[in-house]
């Protein structure tokens, strides 16, 4: 009884990942050259920001949560959940095209290491190359946030991660932080989720 308990207990928060549907999306043609990951990493841009040359894979449904390495928010999501988020990121203008604009969300709130845990992880080169099974203690969950050491995940709390969902912002489902990363395709095909939803932990295997 705990067990299933805990099992159907909703968290503070979740992580983003790509909804499995046909979605058009967003590549960087210098990708090779010029790494986001390591260039936003939690300072402020601003006026300095210079836009990356992109290009547009795919011709179905323009998402409102564009499938990148990073965040990607259209302006309708911006205008839907941007207040939400505004006080923790910077929205980097990106993507421009006919009536389909996006920014880039960088993640300023970062949780200090001493402030979450995980139970899974490897290392590649001396950083964090994953980290799954996740708890945070001591802290209060930011609207949307990263993990100090472990920036290649981004999460949000549980009322921006529902807004969303409320908003119809497709592109993007929200997972339990308690799910391994390397389930969530397998669970989506199950599941059959198009636009966007959750991924609760009575959802994996």
């Amino acid at each position: 009884m705990l067990l299933e308990t805990a099992r159907r207990f909703t968290p503070g928060f979740w992580y983003i990942s790509p909804c499995d549907a046909p979605f058009r999306r967003v590549m960087q043609v210098e990708g090779d050259t010029r790494d986001l990951r390591d260039e936003l990493i939690g300072q402020s841009i601003g006026h300095k920001w210079q836009p990356p040359r992109y290009k547009i894979a795919g011709s179905r449904t323009w998402p409102g949560w564009m499938h990148f390495r990073m965040p990607v928010l259209s302006d309708a999501g911006i205008s839907a959940i941007g207040q939400l988020l505004e006080s923790h990121c910077e929205f980097l203008p990106w993507v421009d095209e006919p009536r389909h604009r996006y920014s880039i969300i960088n993640v300023l709130t970062h949780v200090p290491r001493e402030n979450w845990s995980c139970e899974r992880s490897s290392s590649y080169g001396g950083k964090l190359a994953s980290a799954d099974i996740i708890s945070l203690q001591g802290v209060d969950i930011p609207p949307i946030f990263t993990l100090e050491g472990f920036h290649r995940r981004v999460f949000v709390s549980d009322s921006v991660a529902k807004m969303s969902v409320e908003m119809g912002l497709s592109g993007a489902v929200f997972v339990h932080p308690r799910i391994v990363a390397i389930h969530v395709p397998f669970i989506q095909g199950r599941m059959k989720i198009k636009r966007t939803g959750f991924i609760r932990l009575e959802d994996d295997f």
